[in-house]
């Protein structure tokens, strides 16, 4: 069940259409939006070190190419910093680009974290998709 669900991207337009297509599919999620990947990183490990669990997300829409810190610079500090007591929590990140380059999907395949590499925009069908893979995820882990 994907109740918790975060889109960190500096474009507020792909930031509206986003929350608008998740809103729709799934009515019943939190979905949070963050502009800077600095501030959604600084809240994702806040809630892991204090162990406020019900604020972790389930999963993370991650914009790829950002100014300061980009997709691959936030995912390689939430894999350092993240607790490893608390790897069960840890959000899945699918990974957000307008131009989608054979190096990165590649790239986001050695990455345990990133579950899936998606073309932007967010639509119907790709959440579907997302919850499609995150179900059989868990799943399988029962």
């Amino acid at each position: 069940m994907l109740n918790n669900i975060w889109l960190i991207d500096d474009d507020e337009i792909t930031l509206m259409i986003g929350e608008l297509y998740l809103n729709k599919a799934l009515p019943n999620a939190s979905v949070y939006k963050f502009s800077d990947p600095e501030n959604g990183l600084s809240e994702l490990l806040q809630f892991s070190q204090t162990q406020i669990l019900d604020q972790i997300p389930d999963v993370i829409f991650l914009d790829l190419n950002m100014k300061g810190l980009n997709g691959w610079e936030f995912i390689d500090k939430l894999n350092s910093l993240w607790p490893v007591q608390m790897k069960e929590y840890k959000p899945f990140v699918v990974l957000l680009s307008s131009s989608i380059q054979k190096e990165e999907i590649e790239m986001s395949k050695n990455l345990d974290s990133v579950l899936s590499f998606i073309s932007k925009p967010i639509d119907n069908e790709k959440i579907e998709e997302i919850k499609n893979l995150i179900n059989k995820i868990k799943t399988e882990s029962i």
